[in-house]
């Protein structure tokens, strides 16, 4: 499935059936590219923030998006205590051929 907002109601709708519970450490989000939703995305960071609070969260991502500072001002506004952003470092650079 896409980066739609029918992915995201599906994973909210998932995200709310995780028990509340020190046992679910860390959650994490992949896929395409989850920050080409925008707010979308960050409303289901926000909702993970409300449900999950003691579970850590890593978001996958080339890291494009936090380049408009306005994303990235949203996306510090949810203010996760343990929200971490994975950028890999590898790519695929024909000029270095």
């Amino acid at each position: 499935m896409s980066m739609t907002a029918g992915f995201f109601d599906e994973a909210d709708a998932l995200i709310r059936l995780i028990p509340q519970s020190k046992s679910t450490h860390t959650i994490g989000f992949t896929g395409g590219e989850p920050t080409l939703a925008g707010d979308r995305f960050l409303d289901t960071l926000r909702l993970t923030k409300v449900l999950l609070p003691r579970t850590k969260v890593h978001i996958l991502s080339n890291g494009r998006c936090f380049s408009d500072a306005k994303f990235a001002q949203r996306y510090t506004g949810i203010d996760h205590p343990d929200m971490t952003v994975g950028i890999p470092l590898y790519s695929d650079n024909t000029s270095d051929k």
